[in-house]
């Protein structure tokens, strides 16, 4: 499964140039977040490749909504959808968020989020 930074690649808000995906595992400004998610999902197997601990998390989400809502789902669902929104906002430093939003927090409950970016 394909997860952000989109292409082609932006400079991050730290200042790294032309941000990958290899880049967002160690970035200082996702690290606690990202840190948090890996600690709540737990064990993670060696990964082959390219793929990364992200990679195999968002492969390992459940096949219906219900599902983020019980067992580790519950508190893994909400760290994967901060990690994701700070990598978004992160290699897009540029643009305006609508700081309204929902929360992640929100998301298992079905409510779905307003518009994350506003388009001049």
């Amino acid at each position: 499964m394909h997860w952000l930074p989109s292409y082609p690649f932006k400079d991050c808000e730290c200042g790294a140039v032309a941000a990958n995906r290899e880049h967002y595992t160690n970035c200082l400004l996702l690290r606690p977040l990202y840190q948090e998610l890996l600690e709540i999902f737990g064990s993670i197997p060696d990964q082959r490749d390219e793929t990364q601990a992200l990679d195999h998390i968002l492969n390992s989400l459940p096949r219906s909504d219900t599902g983020l809502t019980r067992g580790k789902w519950k508190k893994t669902w909400p760290a994967l959808l901060h990690v994701l929104r700070k990598i978004d906002k992160l290699s897009h430093p540029d643009e305006e968020y609508d700081e309204d939003e929902l929360a992640p927090e929100e998301a298992p409950q079905g409510r779905a989020p307003t518009t994350t970016r506003n388009h001049p």
